[in-house]
């Protein structure tokens, strides 16, 4: 697992080794010692709420909540529906019922995208003329 200065072998045992990154990406359980692949998906949540409405995760009483999965919802008002759902399922408190990186790359939104990408990468390639 590695992620904000976190670096961790979860295939080890030895996860009292692990030095703790910036703590306003980790997750409550990895705060606690408990390091998951979870804890990923949490961070990446919080990364996209504080790209997508300019959140400050310097205010206390934000994080907190964060922390126990209430999103500021204020804040909330200029992101979609779909966003938000997808961003509230990354950051449950309940780690176990957060959804895995394949979950999150089987959404229908990120499917689209990602063949779109595709498409605009492979007929980039294709009009290339050789020098």
């Amino acid at each position: 697992m590695g992620g904000f200065g976190l670096v961790l072998d979860l295939k080890s045992d030895a996860q009292h080794d692990a030095s703790e990154g910036d703590a306003k990406y980790v997750s409550a359980e990895a705060m606690m010692g408990y390091f998951t692949k979870a804890a990923n998906i949490f961070s990446l949540g919080i990364t996209i709420l504080e790209m997508a409405c300019d959140l400050d995760l310097r205010d206390k009483d934000v994080w907190q909540d964060l922390r126990r999965g209430r999103l500021p919802h204020n804040l909330m008002t200029h992101i979609s529906p779909e966003l938000t759902a997808v961003i509230q399922s990354m950051m449950l408190e309940e780690y176990l019922k957060r959804p895995t990186a394949d979950d999150l790359l089987a959404l229908p939104r990120v499917v689209d995208v990602w063949h779109k990408r595709k498409r605009i990468y492979a007929t980039a390639n294709a009009i290339k003329l050789p020098t």
